[in-house]
């Protein structure tokens, strides 16, 4: 099947973005493609928006300004969100509402732990446990299982892949017959019996052997202990490895024959394999319940999350023939970016939109498919483009570097060409690039080594000792030093200068394999007196972090004391023994008064007078709002610049604060989501909870003068004139037990009609523990036909992650080796003069790449701070008051004029069963009641009511038979009342003030009548009928704002009333 695709292969640095930018404009400027037509998707928000920018300034920048105007009606951005867009527009052709909301992450995640305790009883779980226990599926130190992470994994896994849950009990058992039968036939005989007579002989032969060695000893005491388990079925299989790998002294070790020959049939027993076999049913019977109750906690909540997104839109694009017709003719081109990136579910996605647009074109570079862990699989994607470039379709590989030095090109290029094509089968064209920069006339290398060493001889003699990870982060800072040297340092070409300029630490990247090697990293530096830019958690428990939140909390309750001190402390700056003394001598002369402490007086604290003053303005604001105002009336923008000590130092800090206010933006997005009430309590409550789970990230410091420390996985599609390539020594090992989607058997190919066919899960269940060595049964298994399957994909992995890390200079590579340790990780690319080279680095070729090699030793790096004041924007010295921009009408003043007639009663009270949330009661009657205003008296209504009620939390506090003969009451009272020609439900509106200000809301219920219009306003009050007319007074100032709305309008407004449904009554405001 030939499809309209064409590949663009782009290597790093050849420019990705501008070919696609240019694709784009070539497709709008010669008709091809309209604006509307447009769908491209990339692979963060953040590209999607610098991809529609740049398509923009080229289109303005050659003069087409009605195409530049057009741009939005284009479909670009992840792909989520045009998933989310696709998705509304064709909702009713999905069987979903029109109103797509997206389950944030976070919310996500709890409700998915919300559906693992829904889907399994306590027993189950127990049972879960101890079949886990036998295998040693727990951490060895802490005693936490490893099913929770496994089935968190097996769920991305499902969902990525778009798996039925009706299949998971079939993959469950393939994966543990496949796993077995790379164990030995299960043994017929009785093991346990037969290793309980063979302990036994032992114990008795050594104990007359007279051998007195602790080892033996020790031995005996293991096989004692062993047999106690054995004899109550309580020996785990991780007890049959660490016995096996056991023995008593080696003269006495050949006694030892009969319990070591039975322990070597470890893989043969029954009851391992049962096990096995049973642990994988329960885990992926576990998986499938969550996954049905994951769905049915979404749909009560009306959301969707990522991965419903393009489930949905894969299942619309290939069963809906409206939604398909629709889209072949408006789809004219779509762009995926970084395709490589995609998983099993989207890349059959895009597959889907290449079979309806008439043109499409996958931007990306095979390796740099570095996701495997984010579920993408790299073989699949792989398999799909060799399967389209055989079928035909067009490929173009972008062949220049615009990045690199050509010293770094052609030494990228000589390392890389064999290892990606033994690996992934890639030819030269595919890895080969063509540098465009010029070298730098002065001749200095491109490419460095830091050799780190500790400097410290061994005892004997032999060579030095390791180096500690502080002093390895040490080390690195005294080399960065180095580089920032003007005498000794290096240069680097400056883009915008267009020259060359000494390197500044600003042009300075350290990549790390892992999350807590960059922290460590990170620290070193700083502590070193470099500014370092890294993420990560720990917002919180920053100073700045802790002030922000003292503020917030102060104003939130005026008895926190603790915030009161947190204020003053980090505010003056001043010695704990000055305020605490001082307290206490203010609550021994005012007793009763701790919350007045320091608000009056010559000891007054400006920033606190200040927060009890706005304190009473914050009941009204959103957790982001009161945060706005606490900080502005605590000065901590201003404080925390003060105490540097550098300006890039305070510049961190004030970033760290932007990023609490985006912590609360979050949270808020939380409970949106989750249809809770966002409050000041609320957020601090989930702050300390986001604190506990690490989840408060710090901001990168973003000032240019910051080192960057991050990842590697991290530094993708990122660009830096100078990067240290840390961990080179780092190899990991291929994860056979962790669980993995797999494709189709060797030699199918992939269906281009469903790339998803054919896949399955792979899940082996270790009952090894953490052991690594000395197992027979393992060392077995690694080195069966798919264990070294799994090998091949890791090395794969590991290859095009350092092609990324190597790739990401623009001016010099700093290689950093700790001598006598072999480089695992480089050794990948089989050049081992990477290992040893000096001053030049021999290619394949016989090219001689010329480099430098520093040596380095832990030493202590220290920086001056800046002694010069900073200073914040200064605090007006009084605040201007102002109205709100908006007005809500439920926030109106009563009206003194108006005045309440007389109640009327149209029916009996509606019986409302013990206490209910006054807003939930309201929103509930207000959504009845419209739906039946709009459709009266439709069949199976007390069916439909009570779903209401049950979705508001209310089906044990109003009958449904109740709420129906309330809503004939009330219609027929209207009818008999008003005899409206119109009705109208639900009415929005908005309208200016004279003074500037808008207001907007919505009208519940108004009547055409032959007098004019009858605005009714529904209240759930539930208040006596002697009360409903001062009740209704309160509400005065609203009807007046509602009023006064349909008046600008042009609308004669006859009459206003309050409608009380749960008394079953109305009434009437008068001079309004």
């Amino acid at each position: 099947m030939k499809l309209p695709i064409q590949f663009i292969g782009a290597g790093a640095g050849s420019g990705k973005t501008t070919a696609v930018v240019k694709t784009i404009v070539a497709a709008l400027l010669d008709g091809s493609c309209a604006p509307a037509g447009l769908i491209a998707t990339t692979y963060t928000v953040k590209a999607a928006q610098e991809l529609r920018e740049r398509i923009r300034r080229a289109l303005l920048e050659g003069g087409h300004t009605a195409l530049a105007g057009q741009l939005d009606l284009a479909l670009i951005g992840t792909v989520h969100s045009v998933c989310a867009r696709l998705l509304r527009r064709f909702a009713f052709e999905a069987g979903i509402s029109p109103a797509v909301e997206v389950l944030a992450e976070e919310e996500g995640a709890r409700l998915r732990a919300q559906a693992v305790d829904a889907a399994s009883s306590p027993e189950e779980i127990r049972e879960l446990q101890r079949v886990a226990l036998r295998l040693g599926q727990l951490e060895a130190r802490t005693r936490e299982f490893w099913y929770p992470g496994q089935l968190r994994k097996l769920l991305d896994e499902i969902r990525s892949n778009d798996f039925a849950a009706e299949q998971l009990p079939a993959m469950a058992a393939h994966a543990a017959e496949e796993f077995l039968s790379l164990f030995p036939r299960a043994a017929t005989e009785d093991l346990d019996q037969r290793l309980q007579q063979a302990i036994e002989t032992v114990v008795s032969a050594l104990e007359q052997s007279g051998n007195t060695k602790k080892n033996t000893a020790d031995y005996v005491d293991a096989l004692r202990r062993a047999q106690k388990q054995l004899a109550k079925s309580d020996l785990t299989w991780l007890d049959w490895v660490r016995l096996a790998k056991s023995g008593p002294a080696d003269k006495v070790a050949a006694l030892a024959t009969p319990v070591t020959d039975v322990l070597a049939r470890f893989g043969e027993h029954p009851r391992l394999h049962a096990d096995i076999r049973d642990y994988t049913r329960r885990l992926f019977q576990l998986a499938q319940g969550t996954l049905r109750c994951f769905q049915e906690l979404k749909q009560k909540q009306g959301v969707l999350d990522f991965a419903d997104l393009e489930h949905l839109s894969l299942r619309l694009l290939r069963e809906n023939d409206t939604a398909r017709a629709a889209c072949r003719e408006g789809w004219q081109l779509v762009i995926v970016d970084e395709f490589q990136d995609t998983s099993p579910l989207q890349l059959a996605l895009f597959m889907e939109w290449a079979k309806l647009a008439r043109r499409s074109v996958w931007v990306g570079d095979v390796k740099q498919a570095i996701y495997g862990f984010r579920n993408t699989d790299p073989r699949l994607t792989d398999a799909v483009v060799a399967g389209l470039r055989k079928a035909g379709a067009a490929d173009e590989v972008l062949g220049v570097s615009y990045r690199s030095v050509p010293e770094l090109v052609t030494l990228v290029n000589e390392l890389f060409q064999k290892p990606f094509a033994d690996s992934i089968g890639l030819s030269p064209k595919d890895v080969t690039l063509t540098a465009d920069r010029k070298s730098f006339p002065d001749g200095a290398p491109a490419l460095e080594f830091f050799d780190l060493r500790s400097g410290v001889a061994k005892k004997d003699g032999k060579g030095e000792l390791k180096l500690k990870l502080n002093d390895l982060a040490a080390c690195v800072a005294d080399g960065i030093r180095k580089l920032l040297d003007p005498k000794t340092g290096r240069a680097i070409f400056d883009r915008q200068l267009g020259q060359p300029r000494p390197v500044a630490p600003g042009d300075i990247a350290v990549l790390c394999r892992k999350n807590q090697h960059a922290r460590n990293m990170a620290t070193a530096l700083s502590a070193a007196g470099f500014t370092v830019s890294l993420g990560g958690a720990g917002l919180l428990a920053t100073p700045e972090g802790c002030l922000a939140l003292a503020c917030l909390r102060r104003v939130a309750d005026k008895d926190d004391s603790l915030a009161a001190a947190e204020v003053v402390a980090l505010g003056t700056c001043s010695e704990s023994e000055v305020w605490l003394a001082e307290r206490l001598q203010f609550l021994a002369a005012n007793p009763g008064a701790a919350d007045r402490w320091r608000l009056d007086g010559p000891q007054a604290d400006a920033r606190l007078v200040r927060l009890e003053a706005v304190r009473t303005q914050s009941h009204w604001l959103s957790p982001t709002e009161a945060l706005d105002l606490a900080l502005a009336a605590g000065e901590v923008l201003a404080t925390v610049t003060a105490w540097g000590p550098s300006p890039e130092r305070a510049a961190q800090r004030r970033a760290n604060v932007e990023a609490l206010r985006g912590m609360a933006g979050r949270y808020e997005d939380h409970c949106r989501s989750g249809r809770d009430p966002a409050t000041m309590a609320g957020f601090l409550n989930w702050c300390a909870i986001q604190q506990e789970n690490g989840a408060d990230a710090k901001a990168s410091d973003p000032s240019p003068g910051a080192i960057q420390v991050l990842t590697y996985h991290g530094a993708k599609g990122l660009e830096w004139p100078v990067v240290l390539c840390t961990d080179l020594e780092e190899a990991d090992p291929a994860d056979l037990f962790d669980v993995q989607s797999v494709s189709p058997d060797a030699g199918k190919e992939v269906s281009f009609e469903n790339p998803l066919a054919g896949r399955s899960l792979r899940f082996w269940a270790s009952p090894f523990g953490s052991n690594e060595a000395g197992i027979p049964l393992l060392d077995d298994l690694q080195q069966s036909r798919l264990a070294q399957e799994r090998e091949a994909q890791s090395r794969a992995e590991a290859l095009r992650l350092l092609y990324v890390g190597l790739t990401r200079a623009r001016d010099l590579l700093v290689l950093v080796r700790l001598p006598g340790q072999e480089l695992k990780w480089l050794d990948l690319l089989g050049a081992t003069a990477l290992s040893t080279a000096v001053d030049e680095v021999t290619i394949a070729s016989g090219k001689n790449i010329p480099c430098r090699t520093q040596i380095l030793l832990p030493t202590q790096v220290t920086r001056q701070a800046s002694g010069t004041p900073l200073r914040w924007l200064a605090t007006a010295s009084s605040r201007t008051p102002r109205v709100p921009a908006t007005l809500s009408p439920s926030h109106a003043k009563a009206v003194p004029e108006i005045t309440a007639a007389e109640p009327i009663t149209y029916g009996s009270r509606l019986p409302v069963i013990g206490t209910v949330e006054e807003a939930a009661l309201g929103d509930a009657l207000h959504a009845i009641l419209a739906a039946e205003l709009l459709n009266p008296n439709t069949a199976g209504r007390e069916a439909k009511v009570r779903e209401q009620l049950a979705g508001f939390g209310l089906a044990t506090s109003l009958e449904a038979a109740a709420v129906v003969a309330m809503l004939d009451r009330f219609r027929a009272d209207l009818a008999q009342r008003f005899s409206p020609s119109r009705v109208l439900v639900e009415t929005p509106f908005s309208f200016p003030l004279p003074n500037g200000q808008r207001v907007s809301g919505v009208m519940d219920l108004l009547l055409e009548t032959p007098k004019g219009w009858v605005l009714l306003d529904h209240k759930s009050y539930q208040g006596r009928r002697d009360q409903w007319a001062a009740k209704a007074l309160t509400f005065s100032g609203q009807l007046a704002l509602y009023a006064q709305a349909l008046r600008a309008s042009g609308m004669t407004l006859a009459e206003v009333w309050v409608h009380f449904p749960v008394g079953g009554g109305l009434v009437k405001l008068q001079q309004i």
